[in-house]
């Protein structure tokens, strides 16, 4: 993704709120923890605020931005984004800090939305290459994907790829298009069996 490095989804505005959000409170909410990982953020300095964030919290200090301050320092990283000004600054962009779960999804959004561009890159290489297990390693990079519950599934993506180089068996169809559905989109199928229960 490198030569797409300048135009891969982020909002740094989001990052920045969420940040300040989670200095407002003192704390870095549940609702932020479980979602975010330091790696979702896509400027490096956010990253590494948001990790400092994380080890304060874990030690079970409050989140505020003398503890921050403190914190980046004690690791020489405060000089990374010029000193205690940016920190002061994510306080000022923030617009409400009770929406931090809010921004934090868009956060998260957007990093699913790099992790695909990158794995598309990868499997593009990989179709380039003309490999023969080509489909099973596109199929390994889309599962090692971070999936939301809300974003994709790695079932729908893998069976297009592998409509393409496998297509499916045409069948009759049942009449009824969800039970056509559950048989593969396909309907019946002469040499498989379907057994119906209740």
């Amino acid at each position: 993704m490198s030569g797409y490095a300048s135009l891969a989804p982020a909002d740094t505005d989001a990052e920045a709120a969420v940040l300040g959000a989670c200095l407002i409170a003192n704390a870095v909410p549940d609702g932020v923890a479980v979602l975010l990982a330091p790696e979702h953020f896509s400027r490096e300095q956010n990253a590494l605020i948001y990790r400092a964030m994380l080890a304060l919290r874990s030690e079970g200090q409050p989140v505020d931005m003398i503890t921050l301050i403190g914190a980046l320092d004690k690791a020489d990283a405060l000089a990374l984004f010029g000193g205690p000004g940016y920190v002061a600054l994510l306080i000022e962009r923030t617009p409400l800090s009770s929406h931090a779960p809010y921004y934090a999804g868009i956060v998260r959004r957007k990093a699913a939305d790099r992790a695909m561009i990158d794995a598309a890159g990868q499997i593009a290489r990989i179709a380039f290459d003309g490999e023969d297990s080509a489909l099973s390693k596109a199929h390994d990079i889309l599962a090692a994907l971070d999936y939301d519950t809300e974003q994709a599934e790695t079932g729908d993506l893998y069976d297009a790829i592998a409509g393409l180089t496998n297509p499916r068996p045409s069948g009759w169809s049942t009449g009824l298009g969800i039970i056509d559905h559950w048989l593969g989109r396909v309907g019946l199928v002469p040499g498989r069996s379907l057994v119906v229960s209740g």
